[in-house]
C-alpha cells in the first residue's frame, strides 16, 4: 500500500456514512513519521513496509500476544489483521460518495482518484482480505450491503475501479473496462457485459451472500462477466461449493451459452471437473 493509500485507509470510520475531510492527512508524511521506526516507505516501488520481516515475525508471534496486557494489545494475527483491513475496504467503498455510481467521463474519473487515493487499493483488495479463512463470515453484513441489489450503484463504482488494477495485470474476469482510452465513455456504452454483484460473489467464492443476493430479488442466471452468468464463472473457475449453492438456489446447469465460452454450465464441468471411479 502507497503512503497516500494508507494516510487515508486509517481515517476511515467503517460506520460513516460518507468520507470525513476535516478528519484526512493534509500531508501524509506525517504519517510516517508517526510510524517510523517500524516501517519504511520503498524508493522504488513507493511502497510502505516493515523496515525488516522480524518486526512482522514479532508482531504475530504467541509471544507478543502472551505478554502482559499493556504490551499485547499491540500483537497481530492473521485473521484479524485480513478482517479488519477487509472491513475497512468494504465500509469505505459502502460510502455515500459513490452512490452516484461509475464516472462517466475521463476527468470525472481522475478526479474522483485523486481525490479518493485509497480508493483503487479498497475497491481491488478486499475480497483478497476476505477470502481468508474465517473472514468472510465476519463480513457478512458489509459485504451484503455492497452486493445488494443486484445492480447497486456502489458496486459499479467498485468494479470500475477494480478494473483498472486488473486491465494492468492482464486479468480479463468481469470485462467491464479494459483501458482508459480516448473514446473510454463510448468504450462504457458500447459494453456487452455488465457486471452484476452476484456474479461478481461466485467469481471470488463470496458463499455466505449468495442466498441473500438472490433473495432480494436478483436475476440468478443473469450474465455480468465474460465468462457468463454466477453458474458460469462458479463452474469455469472450478468453484464447485459455489456451484452447488446456485445450483441449490435455481441456477440453470442448462442456461444459455455465452460466446466466449460456447457451452453451458452443465458441458463445463463434465469436459474440466475431474472424475472419480466410484
Amino acid at each position: 500500500m502507497t503512503l497516500p493509500e494508507l494516510a487515508q485507509a486509517v481515517i476511515i470510520d467503517v460506520d460513516g456514512r460518507q468520507f470525513d475531510d476535516d478528519s484526512a492527512f493534509h500531508n501524509p508524511e506525517d504519517l510516517l513519521t508517526l510510524c517510523q521506526p517500524l516501517v519504511a516507505l520503498s524508493p522504488t516501488t513507493g511502497h510502505l513496509g516493515f523496515v525488516h520481516y522480524s518486526v512482522q515475525e514479532f508482531l504475530l508471534s504467541d509471544r507478543l500476544a502472551k505478554a502482559g496486557s499493556q504490551i499485547s494489545i499491540y500483537a497481530l494475527n492473521s485473521r484479524t489483521s485480513h478482517t479488519e483491513i477487509a472491513r475497512i475496504c468494504l465500509g469505505f467503498l459502502n460510502y455515500d460518495d459513490f452512490a452516484s455510481g461509475p464516472c462517466t467521463s475521463y476527468e470525472d474519473f481522475k478526479s474522483r482518484t485523486a481525490k479518493f487515493p485509497f480508493l483503487k487499493y479498497a475497491a481491488s483488495e478486499w475480497p483478497r482480505h476476505a477470502m481468508e479463512p474465517d473472514v468472510e463470515t465476519e463480513l457478512t453484513g458489509p459485504i451484503s450491503k455492497l452486493l445488494i441489489p443486484q445492480k447497486n450503484p456502489k458496486f459499479a463504482s467498485m468494479i470500475q475501479n477494480a478494473r483498472i488494477v486488473d486491465a494492468d495485470e492482464g486479468d480479463d474476469v468481469t470485462r467491464f473496462v479494459t483501458s482508459l482510452a480516448e473514446d473510454w465513455t463510448k468504450r462504457i456504452s458500447q459494453t456487452n457485459y455488465t457486471v452484476n454483484s452476484l456474479t461478481f460473489a461466485a467469481i471470488w467464492g463470496l458463499d455466505s451472500v449468495l442466498s441473500r443476493i438472490v433473495e432480494s430479488g436478483a436475476d440468478i442466471d443473469l450474465p455480468g462477466a465474460h465468462n457468463g452468468n454466477a453458474l458460469q464463472c462458479a463452474v469455469f473457475l472450478d468453484r464447485p461449493t459455489t456451484a452447488k449453492i446456485l445450483l441449490d438456489l435455481g441456477a440453470d446447469a442448462n442456461s444459455d451459452e455465452v460466446e466466449r465460452l460456447r457451452r453451458t454450465p452443465l458441458v463445463t464441468a463434465i469436459l474440466f471437473w475431474p472424475t472419480t471411479d466410484d
